[in-house]
């Protein structure tokens, strides 16, 4: 069918509805001229900002920002839109063959936390991302449901006020756009489009948005919260993981704030650690820093994102619960550690 010669509010199908015909002949193109706009980090972030936004009980952003990420969600709407025509043409498996990426590279990206949601069998066939987005949500029901959430509330910081209905879904959506962008991200190596991957290197953590000093933020932080505040949000994260819940914007909103607070202490005392920025060291820390000494944000990352997609909220029939009890007994060490190492 001509996609042109569709209509697509009266049929309510998927359309990619914000591209033109000669852009929907090459929507690697598009992919292409989207990375060459936001890094993948800043995308991430930006992301992550925006669907944080869609909460009743969280500041819209000020009005100088929303130009701004009211732009991003026009992208993104539109690289998404490309990634369904390009999703077409993409084999379902994996095809063998030699691959564009040395596996040392592969590894090295994903311990950065430059690809922090794809796990080691996605980044290997990065198409899967995108099937697996489009199983989740079709093209129109992402539209109508978070896109334009995210864009009224950008606009209009009253929407939603009376009418919620966010959960902890919102996470699972930001997680599987997460990987998209992720995966064509890779996808465009693949196809011949070289981008610099050390200019999309070079951009902040996707979620603490600091830069190289991270030993002074987590010396600040330090001062400010004590270590029962970030133990506290890890146990949010695991409460969230281990029980059904009746989700709503509140606790929708302080879920989020607890994962990007984990996300922050424990990529910074990583960080911190295998730069061996740690002056005065006792023999107890330094023991326990060794002990970490092979950990990255992204298998942090990949970890946590876990325990909330797995929530037993989203389970529709009974299923033994095993609680990666080993992993949160690690991540408990780490952030006790990471008020240790501070100078």
């Amino acid at each position: 069918m001509n996609l042109q010669q569709k209509n697509v509010w009266f049929y309510n199908d998927d359309y990619p509805s914000t591209l033109t015909s000669a852009e929907m002949s090459d929507p690697l193109a598009m992919i292409n001229q989207f990375f060459q706009t936001y890094s993948l980090p800043q995308a991430k972030r930006y992301l992550w900002q925006a669907i944080k936004y869609t909460l009743t009980d969280i500041s819209t952003p000020a009005n100088e920002l929303r130009p701004t990420f009211y732009r991003f969600t026009i992208e993104i709407e539109r690289i998404v839109d490309s990634a369904w025509v390009l999703q077409k043409s993409l084999p379902t498996k994996k095809t063998f063959g030699p691959d564009q990426f040395s596996k040392d590279y592969l590894t090295r990206i994903q311990n950065e936390d430059f690809i922090s949601f794809l796990n080691g069998s996605e980044i290997s066939n990065p198409s899967k991302a995108i099937h697996d987005f489009f199983n989740y949500a079709s093209l129109c029901s992402w539209k109508k449901s978070c896109l334009e959430d995210m864009r009224k509330t950008i606009v209009d910081s009253s929407y939603g006020l009376y009418f919620d209905s966010h959960s902890l879904a919102d996470f699972v959506g930001f997680s599987k756009l997460s990987k998209l962008l992720e995966g064509l991200f890779l996808l465009l190596d693949r196809f011949g489009y070289h981008l610099d991957h050390k200019i999309h290197r070079e951009h902040n953590n996707w979620c603490t948005s600091q830069s190289d000093d991270f030993i002074h933020w987590l010396g600040e932080y330090v001062k400010k919260n004590a270590t029962h505040v970030s133990l506290q949000h890890l146990a949010n994260i695991c409460y969230a993981h281990r029980f059904h819940h009746d989700w709503n914007g509140y606790n929708t909103h302080k879920i989020f704030e607890s994962y990007e607070n984990v996300l922050q202490v424990t990529h910074a005392a990583v960080h911190v650690i295998n730069r061996n920025e740690v002056n005065n060291r006792t023999t107890d820390t330094k023991k326990n820093m060794d002990r970490f000494k092979k950990w990255s944000p992204g298998r942090i990352t990949r970890f946590v994102s876990n325990l909330l997609i797995t929530s037993r909220t989203f389970e529709r029939s009974y299923k033994r619960y095993v609680q990666p009890q080993k992993e949160i007994d690690l991540l408990t060490q780490l952030i006790y550690l990471a008020y240790k190492i501070h100078i």
